[in-house]
């Protein structure tokens, strides 16, 4: 006995996946019998992208047809249209938790010295520290233009920790090829702890001049590689 063609219809929509549910409910709620033919010609124009008046309609039918689905709502700002975990306020918040960690991070920077021993070095002379990374005095009256320094502690090579208390200019006596002459060094740090007064390489050498050290000492050149100043070595410092 044959199979009626309705039948074959039927079996065609029951067996289409998921993505056809808005063309199967369009078919059938459309008036028009459901024939295996009128099935494939739906078919064909769905796969080739075809949207005839009855297709728009079917689709619109199915539109209408949907439940509204629950409105998005964020627990952290109370706004609609997102979840607490996509909040735009995270971002903010983290972004000024890194920036107050990096704030605290500098406040707390601590800059770094050598360790030497008062025993045998003279508090009023200079001595070049490859060590340093900045310039470092005993002596507050060494300071001119003084303020008050807030970079933190200074941490010498030992570990132990000192404290800075002022930062300013101090007016330096080299040893120059024309004799002694005062040159003037900047941001120079009083730690009143310091056993001595540090000139730091690393602060020279970023601006501009170079140091070279010989068995006897230490000198500096400027940009043009013209002797500025003669170092000597006491005791090995």
């Amino acid at each position: 006995m044959p199979v009626p063609d309705d039948w074959i219809g039927v079996l065609l929509l029951a067996s289409l996946p998921d993505e056809y549910k808005p063309m199967i409910m369009g078919l059938e709620s459309s008036g028009q019998a459901i024939t295996a033919d009128y099935v494939k010609t739906k078919l064909l124009q769905e796969v080739n992208g075809e949207d005839t008046g009855n297709a728009s309609k079917d689709s619109a039918f199915f539109s209408k047809g949907k439940k509204n689905k629950k409105i998005q709502k964020c627990y952290k700002c109370h706004q609609k249209g997102h979840y607490a975990n996509k909040c735009p306020e995270n971002k903010t918040k983290t972004t000024d938790s890194t920036k107050k960690q990096s704030e605290e991070s500098k406040s707390k920077e601590k800059t770094f010295a050598a360790y030497l021993t008062s025993q045998g070095i003279s508090k009023s002379a200079w001595y070049v520290d490859s060590c340093a990374s900045t310039h470092i005095t005993s002596e507050r009256n060494n300071l001119e233009t003084i303020s008050t320094y807030n970079g933190g502690s200074i941490s010498a090579a030992n570990r132990s920790s000192m404290q800075a208390k002022a930062i300013g200019n101090a007016k330096i006596q080299l040893l120059t090829d024309a004799g002694v002459e005062r040159i003037m060094a900047k941001d120079v740090i009083h730690v009143p702890d310091s056993a001595v007064n540090l000139l730091s390489v690393s602060k020279m050498v970023a601006k501009g001049l170079s140091i070279h050290f010989t068995p006897q000492g230490s000198c500096i050149e400027d940009e043009k590689g013209k002797q500025m100043a003669t170092m000597v070595d006491e005791g090995g410092i």
